[in-house]
């Protein structure tokens, strides 16, 4: 159970700095 609380958040967290990256290239 902690194990994918876990994974989770770090794929929550690579997917939210893709996005911000994403972002500042555009601009």
């Amino acid at each position: 159970m902690q194990t994918f609380q876990f994974l989770r958040t770090i794929s929550v967290t690579q997917i939210h700095d893709s996005v911000f990256g994403i972002s500042l290239t555009q601009m």
